[in-house]
Protein backbone atom coordinates (compact mmCIF):
# COMPACT_ATOMS: atom_id res chain seq x y z
CA UNK A 1 0.00 0.00 0.00
CA UNK A 2 2.64 2.34 1.09
CA UNK A 3 4.68 1.33 -2.67
CA UNK A 4 1.42 2.33 -4.23
CA UNK A 5 0.83 5.80 -2.43
CA UNK A 6 4.46 6.24 -3.41
CA UNK A 7 4.11 5.86 -7.36
CA UNK A 8 0.71 7.82 -7.28
CA UNK A 9 2.79 10.53 -5.89
CA UNK A 10 5.20 9.91 -7.85
CA UNK A 11 3.13 10.20 -10.88
CA UNK A 12 1.37 13.06 -9.87
CA UNK A 13 4.75 15.18 -9.85
CA UNK A 14 5.71 14.10 -13.12
CA UNK A 15 2.34 15.30 -14.55
CA UNK A 16 2.63 18.72 -12.51
CA UNK A 17 6.20 18.83 -14.10
CA UNK A 18 4.76 17.87 -17.54
CA UNK A 19 1.98 20.76 -17.02
CA UNK A 20 3.95 23.26 -15.10
CA UNK A 21 4.89 26.32 -16.56
CA UNK A 22 8.47 27.48 -17.79
CA UNK A 23 9.00 29.71 -14.64
CA UNK A 24 8.71 27.07 -12.42
CA UNK A 25 11.35 24.70 -11.78
CA UNK A 26 11.18 20.97 -10.56
CA UNK A 27 11.90 20.99 -7.18
CA UNK A 28 9.64 23.68 -6.85
CA UNK A 29 6.88 21.39 -8.19
CA UNK A 30 8.10 18.12 -6.51
CA UNK A 31 8.19 20.45 -2.99
CA UNK A 32 4.32 21.11 -3.47
CA UNK A 33 3.10 17.95 -4.45
CA UNK A 34 5.22 16.63 -1.38
CA UNK A 35 3.28 19.62 0.96
CA UNK A 36 0.16 18.60 -0.59
CA UNK A 37 0.36 14.88 -0.03
CA UNK A 38 1.37 15.87 3.33
CA UNK A 39 -1.29 17.53 4.16
CA UNK A 40 -3.76 15.07 3.04
CA UNK A 41 -2.39 13.16 5.24
CA UNK A 42 -2.56 15.00 8.27
CA UNK A 43 -6.05 15.44 8.18
CA UNK A 44 -6.72 11.72 8.06
CA UNK A 45 -4.65 11.21 10.76
CA UNK A 46 -6.42 14.03 12.71
CA UNK A 47 -9.67 12.26 11.50
CA UNK A 48 -8.72 9.25 12.81
CA UNK A 49 -7.44 10.55 16.52
CA UNK A 50 -11.09 12.15 16.60
CA UNK A 51 -12.58 8.91 15.87
CA UNK A 52 -10.62 7.53 18.33
CA UNK A 53 -11.40 10.08 20.88
CA UNK A 54 -14.90 10.17 20.52
CA UNK A 55 -14.91 5.93 20.87
CA UNK A 56 -12.93 6.20 24.15
CA UNK A 57 -15.69 7.93 26.24
CA UNK A 58 -17.93 6.56 28.86
CA UNK A 59 -18.89 3.05 27.40
CA UNK A 60 -14.57 2.36 27.18
CA UNK A 61 -14.29 3.43 30.62
CA UNK A 62 -16.99 1.05 31.90
CA UNK A 63 -16.24 -2.33 30.18
CA UNK A 64 -12.46 -1.37 30.64
CA UNK A 65 -13.34 -1.00 34.69
CA UNK A 66 -16.36 -3.45 34.94
CA UNK A 67 -15.60 -6.22 32.88
CA UNK A 68 -18.87 -6.25 30.93
CA UNK A 69 -19.55 -4.98 26.76
CA UNK A 70 -20.24 -2.87 24.58
CA UNK A 71 -24.24 -3.26 24.78
CA UNK A 72 -24.26 -3.42 28.71
CA UNK A 73 -22.14 -0.35 29.31
CA UNK A 74 -24.61 1.92 27.18
CA UNK A 75 -27.49 -0.07 28.59
CA UNK A 76 -26.00 0.53 32.05
CA UNK A 77 -24.99 4.29 31.20
CA UNK A 78 -28.44 5.03 29.29
CA UNK A 79 -30.50 3.87 32.00
CA UNK A 80 -29.09 5.64 34.64
CA UNK A 81 -28.87 8.66 32.50
CA UNK A 82 -32.61 7.51 31.79
CA UNK A 83 -33.67 8.04 35.61
CA UNK A 84 -31.48 11.24 36.05
CA UNK A 85 -33.65 12.58 33.38
CA UNK A 86 -37.00 11.69 34.91
CA UNK A 87 -35.76 13.79 38.27
CA UNK A 88 -33.99 16.44 37.28
CA UNK A 89 -35.42 19.73 36.06
CA UNK A 90 -35.09 20.51 32.28
CA UNK A 91 -32.59 22.50 32.90
CA UNK A 92 -30.25 20.37 34.67
CA UNK A 93 -30.75 17.74 32.50
CA UNK A 94 -29.48 19.84 29.70
CA UNK A 95 -26.80 20.68 31.62
CA UNK A 96 -25.82 16.99 32.02
CA UNK A 97 -26.58 16.37 28.21
CA UNK A 98 -24.61 19.07 27.26
CA UNK A 99 -21.71 17.68 29.34
CA UNK A 100 -21.74 14.05 28.06
CA UNK A 101 -21.20 13.23 24.67
CA UNK A 102 -23.45 11.10 22.73
CA UNK A 103 -26.02 11.25 25.44
CA UNK A 104 -28.76 10.81 22.89
CA UNK A 105 -27.22 6.91 21.96
CA UNK A 106 -27.21 6.94 25.27
CA UNK A 107 -30.57 6.94 26.16
CA UNK A 108 -31.84 5.37 23.10
CA UNK A 109 -29.75 1.97 24.50
CA UNK A 110 -31.88 1.88 27.35
CA UNK A 111 -33.83 -1.52 27.23
CA UNK A 112 -37.23 -1.58 27.21
CA UNK A 113 -38.98 -1.98 30.35
CA UNK A 114 -39.48 -5.95 30.69
CA UNK A 115 -42.45 -5.13 33.02
CA UNK A 116 -41.34 -7.04 35.55
CA UNK A 117 -43.02 -6.26 39.12
CA UNK A 118 -40.31 -7.31 41.23
CA UNK A 119 -38.06 -4.08 40.36
CA UNK A 120 -41.05 -2.13 41.04
CA UNK A 121 -42.01 -3.57 43.64
CA UNK A 122 -38.44 -3.49 44.91
CA UNK A 123 -38.31 0.18 43.75
CA UNK A 124 -41.67 1.80 45.72
CA UNK A 125 -40.39 -0.47 49.23
CA UNK A 126 -37.16 1.04 49.31
CA UNK A 127 -38.41 5.03 48.13
CA UNK A 128 -41.30 4.17 51.70
CA UNK A 129 -37.65 3.19 53.72
CA UNK A 130 -36.96 6.72 52.44
CA UNK A 131 -33.07 7.83 53.85
CA UNK A 132 -32.71 4.54 55.28
CA UNK A 133 -32.22 2.99 52.45
CA UNK A 134 -29.10 5.28 51.46
CA UNK A 135 -30.34 6.26 47.98
CA UNK A 136 -31.35 2.29 47.11
CA UNK A 137 -34.73 3.92 46.23
CA UNK A 138 -33.54 5.73 43.53
CA UNK A 139 -31.54 3.38 42.41
CA UNK A 140 -33.51 0.29 42.80
CA UNK A 141 -35.60 1.53 39.85
CA UNK A 142 -32.84 0.28 37.73
CA UNK A 143 -32.66 -3.48 38.82
CA UNK A 144 -35.31 -3.99 35.54
CA UNK A 145 -33.08 -2.36 33.22
CA UNK A 146 -29.84 -4.39 34.14
CA UNK A 147 -31.41 -7.65 34.68
CA UNK A 148 -32.57 -6.96 30.88
CA UNK A 149 -29.03 -6.29 30.11
CA UNK A 150 -27.93 -9.70 31.30
CA UNK A 151 -26.10 -7.73 34.06
CA UNK A 152 -26.83 -8.68 37.91
CA UNK A 153 -28.43 -5.85 40.17
CA UNK A 154 -25.24 -5.97 41.96
CA UNK A 155 -23.44 -3.90 39.22
CA UNK A 156 -25.76 -0.64 39.64
CA UNK A 157 -23.30 -0.11 42.68
CA UNK A 158 -20.25 -0.72 40.31
CA UNK A 159 -21.87 1.55 37.70
CA UNK A 160 -22.81 4.89 39.64
CA UNK A 161 -18.87 5.81 40.87
CA UNK A 162 -17.65 5.25 37.65
CA UNK A 163 -20.63 7.18 35.31
CA UNK A 164 -19.92 10.12 38.18
CA UNK A 165 -16.30 10.41 37.94
CA UNK A 166 -16.66 10.21 33.94
CA UNK A 167 -19.28 13.20 34.12
CA UNK A 168 -17.54 14.87 36.66
CA UNK A 169 -14.37 14.73 34.02
CA UNK A 170 -16.73 15.78 31.57
CA UNK A 171 -18.69 18.75 33.00
CA UNK A 172 -16.59 19.57 36.49
CA UNK A 173 -18.11 19.09 40.28
CA UNK A 174 -21.58 20.89 39.55
CA UNK A 175 -23.35 18.98 36.51
CA UNK A 176 -21.68 15.59 38.62
CA UNK A 177 -23.47 17.01 41.69
CA UNK A 178 -26.42 17.29 39.98
CA UNK A 179 -26.84 14.40 38.78
CA UNK A 180 -25.44 12.43 42.14
CA UNK A 181 -28.53 14.60 43.80
CA UNK A 182 -30.76 13.10 41.22
CA UNK A 183 -30.02 9.38 41.75
CA UNK A 184 -29.78 9.28 45.56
Amino acid sequence: MHNFKSFAVFGTVLSLTACASTQQSTGQILAQAVTQNSVAQSAVNAGAVANAGSESGLVNVLVDQLGINSQQAMGGAGSIFSLARQRMSPADFMQLSGSVPDMDQYLSAVPQSSGSSSSSWLGNAADLMGDQANGLGSLATLAGSFKTLGMDTNMISQFVPVVLEYVQGQGGPGVMSLLQSALY
